[in-house]
Formats: C-alpha cells, sequence, structure tokens
C-alpha cells in the first residue's frame, strides 16, 4: 500500500499519491506459514480481505494536521485476525530535505501507545542557504484511531516483523493521521516538516518522503 511519494511545497504535490495510489498499492505476495504449522498468516499486503475502500483528508504529510486516512465499511468477519501496521521492513518511512535521504525506524521511548501515537524517527541534513547542511531530527508521528499496540502474542501468530514496531488491531472501520515533524531546537519543540522546510531560508531544491502501510492477516 504505497500511500505517497511526495514533494516539498517548492513543488508540493503526491507524486503518485493519494485514494488512487492506495487502490493501486503494491503487489507483495502473501508469506505462509511453513507447511506443518498450526496457523496460516498472510503479509504484508494490501488490501486484504474485507479491509475496506480508503479515503484521504489532507494533502501533504509534511504540513501542518498530516494527512489522514479513513478506511470504511471494513468487514472483520472474512478474517480471523487482522492488523494495521506501516510496511517494515520491507519499505521503511523516509525523508529528504533534499539532500541525504533519512530511513525513519521505530521509536519505542517516544511512542505513547496507549494514546494510539507511534513515532519513527531519523535525521537529515538541511540545505541551509549559507551553504551549511545542519542535520535535523526528523520523524514520523502515526497516530491511530483506537489506540496502536506494540506486536503482541495475539498478533505475534502473523509474522508481524519486530521492525514494524507497532501494530493496530483491526476490529472495525478506523483511521489513521500521518505527519513528518522537524525540529530546530533538538528535540524540544516540533513542527511540519515542509512547515519549517518552506519558512527557513534554503538553497533551491525540494523534499521529498514515502510511506507505506500493510495488513496482516489469518484468513478463514
Amino acid at each position: 500500500m504505497r500511500l505517497f511519494s511526495t514533494g516539498s511545497r517548492s513543488g508540493a504535490r503526491l507524486a503518485a499519491g493519494g485514494t488512487a495510489a492506495l487502490a493501486l498499492g503494491l503487489a507483495t505476495a502473501g508469506i505462509a506459514s511453513p507447511a506443518g504449522a498450526s496457523v496460516p498468516h498472510v503479509g504484508p499486503v494490501y488490501p486484504a480481505p474485507g479491509s475496506g475502500p480508503v479515503t484521504e483528508t489532507g494533502s501533504n504529510p509534511g504540513q501542518t494536521g498530516g494527512v489522514t486516512y479513513s478506511f470504511t465499511a471494513v468487514k472483520t468477519k472474512k478474517t480471523k485476525a487482522l492488523v494495521w501496521g506501516l510496511w517494515y521492513p520491507q519499505n521503511p518511512a523516509t525523508w529528504s530535505f533534499g539532500l541525504n535521504a533519512a530511513t525513519l525506524t521505530f521509536d519505542s521511548v517516544d511512542s505513547n501507545l496507549a494514546s494510539g501515537e507511534a513515532i519513527y524517527s531519523g535525521s537529515a541534513e538541511f540545505p541551509d542557504l549559507d551553504g551549511s547542511t545542519p542535520t535535523l531530527p526528523i520523524r514520523l508521528v502515526v497516530q491511530a484511531q483506537g489506540g496502536l499496540a506494540l506486536e503482541t502474542s495475539k498478533s505475534a501468530h502473523l509474522a508481524v516483523s519486530k521492525k514494524v514496531g507497532a501494530v493496530l488491531e483491526v476490529t472495525g472501520d478506523f483511521a489513521v493521521n500521518l505527519t513528518f515533524e522537524t525540529s530546530s531546537d533538538g528535540g524540544t519543540t516540533w513542527e511540519a516538516a515542509d512547515a519549517y522546510y518552506d519558512s527557513t531560508p534554503h538553497t533551491e531544491g525540494s523534499t521529498s518522503s514515502s510511506i507505506d502501510g500493510a495488513f496482516w492477516y489469518e484468513p478463514k
């Protein structure tokens, strides 16, 4: 499920994003349990049986408010178990201010899974107008309605990689908000990454980012 590949407001767009990209998805074969295993599983894949249609609110995950994806008409009876999460380790979230591409990894310290918030952290060089390239912390904030949980015994049989970090157990319709943020004061305060880029003098260029989401499930 390729959520989007984005450019900055210097060319801010969803290169292949939005609902159309979600509908197209990334074709990845299901992963079945080894022969003889008592509980088969499939994933990461998009879509999953009963995962329902999705709508998008917002246009750029780097801008204030990010992008929210809402899954509706979810039919959980089509699977025995179903979870959603980011497509790690195959397609990790990335961010670039136009220089190096930061690969973001799950941050268990800053995440607050009980409140439905998962943080993926990294750092990227910023093309300052004076020619310097200071490194700024970057994070992707995933906020899910209904709460996220680390891989638990209930989802472990779905073979969700620990690098996914957090998954949302799908029990009905759900929505997730995704926002890239950066900090110019070492992590004390955060703002949307593209909003910072737009308001801070920099050399000509553009930002770029990518996020993928997927499902893991136990078929009936």
